[in-house]
C-alpha cells in the first residue's frame, strides 16, 4: 500500500473519502477541522444511522453535494473524545480498512482527525498498515479476484507535518512486520530450516556493512556443539540450522540485545505424535524465529544506534527412522544431559543450545527469547495475550511499557524454583518436560537453566498471539507478527536511554 499526503482542497479523485466522528452524548460530531457542506452527511446524523461510535462505519452514495472528487463517502466512528487513545485509532481504522476491502475499493482519501496526541494520529497510520494486510499467493488469480483486495493507495488529507515525516520510518517497519507474517503463513515445505538461513544471508544487504550473518549447517551443528539442535532435526528431510544476524548500529556501546526466535518450521510432535487436528496449524511453530528475524531486519532499516542480534535455531520436528526418541538422553550446548520425556517439548530444546551458544559467542548484555512454546499459555490467557516471564525486573518493566504503546499485550508469569523438581531426571541432569499443569512456567523454568547468572533475560510464549484461528480488529485470520512492534519500540527506547 502506497501512502499520499494531500490537503484537502488539492486532493485528487479515489474511489471513497473517510471521514473521521467523535460519539457525544450519543450523538456524532465532526472530528475533522475542514468546513465540509453538512449535506454531506446531515441526513445520516439526523435519521440516527450513524452515531460516532467506535469501528462504527456507515457508508454513502448518491448526490454527494460538493464531494466531486468521489462516488462514495465513509463515515467512521472513533467514539468519546476523551476516552481516544492510539489502540481506539487503530481499531477505528480497521474498521474502516475492512469496510473498502469488502467493496473491493483500491484509492481512497481520508481526512486526518484533529487529535492532539501525536501517538494517537500516528496510529492512524499503524492500523492502516496492519488492516491491509493479505496472504493470498497460493491462490489463483481468479479466487484471489474474489477476496477482499488490499488497498493499493491511500491519501492523507490535512495531516500534521509530523507524520508526512514518520511514514517512511512506518512503511519500513510494517514491511517487516508482513515479512513474519508472510513467513509464518507460507507452506511448511518452503519455509524450511535452509530457507530461513537463506534469508538470513540476503538480509545483509538491508544495511551493507551494519549487517552481518553467521550460518552453522550440516555437519558444522554437531561440531559446534549443539546436540539438542541436531537431536530435534534428526528425522527430516531438511537439517538443523543456527542462523545468526547481527545488527551494529552503536559500534561504540558494549550493549547488545540478543532475540532468540524458536524456528520449528513444522512440529508433528515427533514420536509423541500430535492429534491431526493439532497439527493442521504447526507451520506457525517458527513465528518467534520470524519475529526475532524480522526485528533485527528493522532495527537495521530504520538504522537505530542499538547493537541487536537475532539467533535462530531451526529444525522440522519429523517422524522418521532417525528421529529422536522418548527416554533417550542429549547433550547440550552447555554441557547438561537432557532426558526427552516428551518430543512434542521441541521448542525448549533448541532455545536451550541456541541462548547457551550466543552467551559464548555474542556476548550478550541482555536475551530475550520468543517462542510458540506451549499451548498452557493459550488456556491461561487466551489468543490476545502473550505469557512472559523475566529474571530481572528492569527488563520486564521496559517491554511492558513497549507492549502499552504498541498493544501487543503481555502479562508477567512467576518463574517457581519449587517447579523445578517436576523437571527432576534419574537418567540425566534435568529432564524437558514436566507434565500439562504450570506447562508455560515449567518451559521458562527450563530454559531459565541455560541461562548465565547475573545475565538479563526474558521469555515470551507467543502461542495464543502468533497466529488467529479468525480475524480479530486490524488483524486478519492466520500470522500476525507479532512480537515485531512490540521489540522494536523496546529497540528504540532504550537506544535513547543508552546513548545520552
Amino acid at each position: 500500500m502506497r501512502l499520499f499526503f494531500s490537503p484537502f482542497s488539492s486532493r485528487k479523485g479515489a474511489d471513497l473519502l473517510a471521514l473521521p466522528f467523535w460519539q457525544e452524548k450519543g450523538v456524532a460530531l465532526p472530528a475533522f477541522a475542514e468546513s465540509l457542506p453538512q449535506a454531506l452527511y446531515a441526513q445520516a446524523l439526523e435519521l440516527g444511522d450513524f452515531c460516532g461510535k467506535a469501528q462504527e462505519t456507515l457508508l454513502l452514495y448518491g448526490d454527494q453535494s460538493g464531494s466531486k472528487s468521489e462516488p462514495r463517502l465513509m463515515l467512521f466512528g472513533l467514539g468519546e473524545r476523551k476516552s481516544c487513545r492510539p489502540e481506539t485509532v487503530r481499531r477505528a481504522v480497521g474498521a474502516l480498512v475492512k469496510g473498502c476491502r469488502h467493496r473491493k475499493l483500491r484509492h481512497i482519501n481520508l481526512l486526518v482527525p484533529t487529535i492532539p496526541d501525536d501517538d494517537a494520529i500516528e496510529a492512524l497510520v499503524e492500523g492502516l498498515f496492519l488492516s491491509n494486510f493479505a496472504f493470498h499467493e497460493l491462490m489463483t488469480a481468479t479466487e484471489q479476484s474474489e477476496r477482499d483486495l488490499p488497498l493499493d493507495e491511500v491519501t492523507l488529507l490535512d495531516a500534521p507535518s509530523f507524520l508526512e515525516k514518520r511514514a517512511e520510518s512506518l512503511r519500513l517497519l510494517f514491511n517487516e512486520v508482513d515479512l513474519a507474517r508472510n513467513l509464518v503463513s507460507r507452506n511448511a515445505d518452503e519455509v524450511t530450516p535452509p530457507h530461513l538461513a537463506q534469508l538470513v544471508r540476503e538480509s545483509i544487504s538491508i544495511n551493507p556493512g551494519k549487517l552481518s550473518a553467521t550460518l552453522i549447517e550440516g555437519a558444522e551443528v554437531e561440531k559446534a556443539k549443539l546436540g539438542l539442535l541436531a537431536a530435534v532435526g534428526r528425522g527430516a528431510v531438511h537439517g538443523p540450522i543456527l542462523a545468526i544476524l547481527e545488527y551494529t548500529g552503536c559500534p561504540s556501546s558494549i550493549e547488545k540485545t540478543v532475540i532468540v526466535g524458536k524456528g520449528v518450521t513444522f512440529d508433528t510432535g515427533g514420536l509423541n505424535l500430535k492429534p491431526g487436528a493439532g497439527m493442521e496449524t504447526m507451520k506457525c511453530d517458527m513465528a518467534g524465529a520470524a519475529a526475532a528475524l524480522a526485528t533485527v531486519r528493522a532495527a537495521a532499516a530504520l538504522r537505530l544506534p542499538v547493537n541487536v542480534t537475532a539467533v535462530i535455531p531451526s529444525a522440522e520436528n519429523a517422524i522418521g527412522s532417525a528421529s529422536y526418541k522418548p527416554g533417550d538422553v542429549y547433550h547440550s550446548h552447555a554441557g547438561f544431559s537432557v532426558e526427552i520425556a516428551d518430543t512434542d517439548a521441541e521448542g525448549r530444546l533448541i532455545l536451550a543450545d541456541a541462548i547457551s551458544y550466543a552467551q559464548e559467542h555474542l556476548k550478550p548484555t541482555r536475551i530475550i527469547d520468543l517462542a510458540t512454546l506451549t499451548g498452557g499459555v493459550v488456556v491461561a490467557l487466551g489468543e490476545d495475550i502473550a505469557g512472559y516471564f523475566a529474571n530481572d525486573d528492569a527488563l520486564a518493566e521496559e517491554l511492558m511499557k513497549s507492549s502499552k504503546i504498541t498493544h501487543e499485550q503481555i502479562w508477567r508469569l512467576p518463574l517457581v524454583e519449587e517447579y523445578m523438581a517436576k523437571l527432576k531426571s534419574t537418567l540425566a541432569d534435568i529432564k524437558n518436560s514436566g507434565g500439562r499443569a504450570a506447562s508455560p512456567i515449567l518451559g521458562a523454568m527450563f530454559l531459565k537453566q541455560f541461562v548465565k547468572k547475573g545475565l538479563p533475560w526474558a521469555h515470551l510464549d507467543i502461542a495464543g498471539t502468533a497466529y488467529y484461528s479468525e480475524p480479530k480488529r486490524y488483524h486478519p485470520a492466520l500470522a500476525t507478527g507479532f512480537g515485531v512492534r512490540l521489540l522494536v519500540d523496546y529497540l528504540a527506547r532504550i537506544s535513547s536511554l543508552e546513548n545520552l
